[in-house]
């Protein structure tokens, strides 16, 4: 197929033969209508042909044609030809002959290799083809065309990543062959052809550069080679506007004190960083924390404890593209152990805990005695611990907890003390069992750990200026037992490296201990005290401590205003204190007490002249060496001149004659007052109930408010838990126990072991409820558990007796095995599976299915949802010579025995009915069960 550059169509009359098959009125004039869904079906198979009288003779070289729809193969053979005659009986010349189907919807070319002049021309069928045809063009050579296109309107440059796209309006001269696009560096000349040939008035110039500016004009050319006048300029700059794509894999961990960030790399070849966002909101409030990484990792070491972070990443390019957020991760950072501290304020040392410092003391003073590490305990050596110092509690107090230990530094610069990260760990021993001797038999009660982030330069031998504290605070304090040598040891690891913040512990000589005794390292780029280099030492420390002490509960001891109604008489009154109760008669009934306002509220208790006064128990069992304090305000109402009142009393019964601890009289003024009693408990009050009581022996009213009653104790630890239960789960344990009834209860502690009575590991604290799901359990495991309870003053019960469980795992439908397939000796035959879905004859008649079509849903099958191995399946009940029976064997081996359960209805419909058999099944069991079918 050839196409003409410069051609045109030639008219004339339509002649040729007449009518059309069947009378469709599918004519020989469609041929030449110029409308290709139109088509010519002659009558006669062949012979039938269409043609045009052009009037004079025309040089026809070029002809074009296209076949009906669906009818292509009826125009092979079919021939294009000329004469002089009107009805072609001579001087016929065959043109062209079709060879092949033409394509259907287009028009095919064919330039005529033996042009020729002639009047008459026409396409006459094939033998056999119905002169079949859509539409026939004939052309001849046009006259030389010397007229150029028009000149593009519209031009338009739009630039992009790497390219620029310009389009223009269409050209509307008839022969436009093809549009040309011209480029150049410099506006108004330097012009170079770029593209040619283009159809379509639109092209995109992939050659651009980024950054780069060009300038382009447009010009149409025709098939004759005419092209237009130059078109108007116009110019774009190609630029990346195109983002990155949003980064994948995004992971994030928690570790060491730090959130690790990592996410697979972006691949554009102009990647030129990604940056992190975070939020404490899911989904929104991103803040960007790093930008500019080129490393596909990040770590935020800015966290805070006990907070869930989220984080997005963002890919951004040379040109500062963007790209949207990555999926969104989280992580809860953990509660932290404690945090570190710098100051150059001494630290508070607490309550009946003295400053020590040492620096005059020598290793034996027993107070604050030197540990040395050889004398810690082999267990503990080789853990990095670089400073150690023993101390005693006081006996001022029922007991205490151990709040932070400081450490002062000896040497110190401009920079203070500088680190790149790492942690410190305080570990804290008893020393109680025995020493010192060869040997401190030390018993470790905890090790709290802290992380460090940031960065900085060691200095070494810097000049002492003014020396600075590190303090370890903890988070939840330890609990210490008064009168007892305890002993703490620090230790730094990783990036804690200043050298010349050490502890050296001789208090003369600066390196009795480095090498051998102390806990020290020698000096080098890991220690944090190394106890050489000749500097001195004022082995200054301090143990902060406060004495354990919990409240008491009372009743409404601020006398305040309730939430309706009001306390208008106090005590003695027409209107009782609500939790206090009147001790003696009702002497002053109607008398209104005055409303002003009482300390810190609006009202205050009143206690008339002379009453008995009033009381409350508390529910409080008091124990030997209990230090019970009473803390209150008071003032003279109604008089203008001070006297003394005996405002408290405590007691340990409410029947007479009462019991009294202790007492203690107040003088009196017309201004609020604080007042506090503390007394000890001896052993004649044990096991008593404690209660407070106010009286007023004197002339005037006394108003009372605001009453607080603490208890400082060792107390005893709450008994252990009783009666822990066990439950089996899928994939999990529930545990019940009985609630503890100690009044300074706090919380429950679950251990679990995979042995029994031994090696208990905890796996949940700070229960408030007596109850807990262990959903770490792996089913098939034995475990065994225990609980202990703690009160508010950390002590901790023994453990509960055990209790065991193994979890369950869900029952399974295993694949039914039926009877062997036996050879078919007729479809009628109990062994036989003429539909070949795995169940014989007699199981098919059995379940209620049909021997001719595969119906497996009617296999039996398990219910995991029931506690117990259960499962359901169905019986006809047409089939009453049929009896089935449930088996079960523990290993599949061996002999099968009868299942020990029971099959019972739970419902019947069409003939059916539904049966479920339930084997009990104990905590460690696992057995197998099979369902078969025999003839009575």
């Amino acid at each position: 197929v050839a196409s003409s550059s410069s051609s045109m169509i030639v008219t004339g009359t339509v002649v040729g033969s007449s009518g059309a098959y069947g009378g469709s009125g599918n004519t020989r004039d469609k041929v030449f209508d110029g409308n290709i869904g139109t088509f010519f079906d002659a009558v006669n198979p062949s012979g039938d042909w269409a043609g045009l009288d052009l009037g004079s003779s025309e040089t026809i070289t070029m002809v074009k044609y296209c076949p009906r729809a669906g009818w292509a193969s009826r125009m092979v053979g079919g021939m294009f030809q000329g004469s002089n005659n009107a009805s072609f009986s001579s001087g016929v010349v065959t043109l062209f002959t079709i060879g092949v189907s033409p394509a259907e919807g287009v028009l095919t070319q064919q330039v005529i290799s033996n042009p020729g002049a002639y009047r008459y021309v026409r396409y006459i069928g094939p033998n056999g083809g119905y002169c079949n045809v859509a539409e026939v063009e004939f052309h001849t050579a046009a006259e030389a065309d010397t007229t150029a296109p028009a000149v593009p309107t519209g031009l338009t440059a739009t630039g992009g990543d790497a390219k620029v796209s310009l389009d223009w309006d269409d050209n509307g001269d008839p022969d436009l062959a093809g549009y040309i696009v011209y480029r150049s560096n410099t506006s108004g000349g330097g012009y170079a052809m770029i593209a040619s040939g283009l159809v379509a008035s639109a092209y995109t110039d992939n050659s651009a550069a980024n950054g780069s500016t060009y300038y382009y004009r447009v010009s149409p050319k025709d098939y004759s080679s005419n092209e237009s006048a130059a078109g108007v300029e116009v110019s774009a700059t190609a630029s990346d506007v195109t983002a990155p794509l949003a980064p994948t894999g995004l992971m994030a961990v928690f570790i060491d004190g730090t959130v690790s960030l990592n996410w697979d790399d972006n691949l554009e070849h102009d990647l030129a960083g990604y940056t992190v966002y975070r939020s404490t909101t899911s989904g929104g409030g991103y803040a960007a924390i790093a930008s500019n990484l080129t490393t596909s990792a990040y770590v935020d070491d800015s966290t805070d404890s006990e907070t869930t972070y989220f984080y997005v990443v963002t890919a951004r390019d040379l040109e500062n593209n963007e790209s949207a957020n990555s999926a969104q991760v989280s992580v809860t950072t953990p509660e932290v152990d404690g945090v570190v501290s710098f100051s150059t304020d001494v630290p508070a040392v607490g309550d009946g805990v003295q400053n020590l410092d040492t620096s005059t003391n020598d290793a034996t003073n027993t107070q604050h005695q030197y540990v040395p590490s050889d004398y810690i305990g082999t267990e503990y050596r080789g853990d990095n611990l670089q400073m150690a110092q023993s101390f005693t509690t006081g006996s001022n107090a029922a007991a205490f907890a151990l709040n932070a230990v400081s450490v002062r530094q000896v040497g110190w610069g401009p920079t203070d003390w500088d680190y790149d990260g790492g942690s410190i760990t305080v570990r804290i021993f008893d020393l109680s069992a025995a020493g010192p001797g060869s040997v401190w038999y030390a018993t470790e009660m905890a090790s709290r750990t802290v992380f460090l982030h940031g960065t900085g330069t060691p200095v070494v031998n810097g000049t002492p200026s003014a020396p600075k504290w590190l303090t370890f605070t903890f988070s939840d304090p330890v609990l210490l037992a008064p009168d007892r040598m305890y002993a703490f040891a620090i230790g730094a690891t990783g990036g804690v490296s200043n050298q010349e913040f050490f502890m050296n512990l001789d208090g003369t000589a600066t390196d009795s201990y480095a090498d051998g005794f102390s806990l020290s390292v020698p000096d080098d780029s890991a220690a944090m005290w190394d106890g050489g280099n000749g500097r001195p030492s004022d082995r200054t420390f301090v143990a902060a401590m406060t004495a354990v002490s919990y409240q008491v509960p009372l009743v409404n001891p601020g006398f305040e205003q309730p939430a309706a109604g009001k306390i208008s008489n106090g005590f003695d009154g027409t209107t009782d204190v609500p939790g206090w109760s009147d001790y003696g008669a009702m002497t002053d009934s109607g008398i209104e007490s005055p409303a002003f306002v009482a300390h810190s509220g609006d009202y205050a208790a009143y206690l008339k002249a002379g009453d008995g006064g009033a009381w409350q128990m508390t529910g409080y069992t008091i124990q030997e060496g209990d230090v019970i304090t009473v803390g209150y305000w008071a003032r003279i109402d109604w008089a203008d001149s001070p006297c003394d009142a005996t405002v408290v009393v405590f007691r340990d019964t409410p029947d007479s004659p009462e019991h009294v601890i202790g007492s203690s009289p107040a003088a009196l003024t017309g201004t609020w007052t604080y007042f506090e009693y503390t007394v000890t408990a001896t052993a004649a009050s044990a096991g008593q109930e404690l209660g407070i009581e106010f009286k007023n022996t004197q002339t005037d009213w006394a108003a009372i408010d605001d009453v607080t009653l603490t208890v400082d104790r060792v107390a005893a630890p709450p008994a252990a838990p009783t009666g822990l239960a066990a439950t089996a789960g899928d994939g999990s344990v529930d545990l019940d126990w009985d609630d503890n009834s100690e009044p300074n209860f706090a919380s429950y502690k679950v251990y679990r072991s995979s042995t029994s009575g031994s090696g208990y590991a905890e796996i949940a604290t700070g229960l408030t409820a007596s109850v807990y799901t262990d959903a770490t359990a792996v089913s098939g495991t034995t475990y065994h558990y225990a609980v202990s309870a703690v009160d508010s003053a950390m002590n901790e019960s023994p453990l509960s007796s055990e209790a065991s469980a193994t979890p369950m795992t869900p029952a399974q439908s295993w694949r039914m095995a039926h009877f062997e397939t036996l050879d078919n000796t007729g479809d009628a035959a109990d062994g036989a599976d003429p539909e070949k879905d795995g169940i014989s004859n007699l199981l098919e008649r059995a379940f209620g299915g049909d021997p001719n079509e595969p119906d497996t849903q009617i296999l039996p099958r398990v219910d995991p949802t029931m506690p117990a191995l259960s499962m359901i399946y169905q019986f006809s009940l047409d089939a009453t010579d049929l009896t089935i029976f449930v088996q079960e064997n523990a290993v599949l081996q061996g002999a099968w025995s009868p299942a020990a359960g029971s099959s019972g209805i739970i419902g019947v419909s069409g003939g059916i009915r539904t049966m479920r058999f339930t084997r009990p099944m104990g905590d460690d069991t696992a057995t197998f069960l099979r369902i078969g079918v025999e003839s009575e």
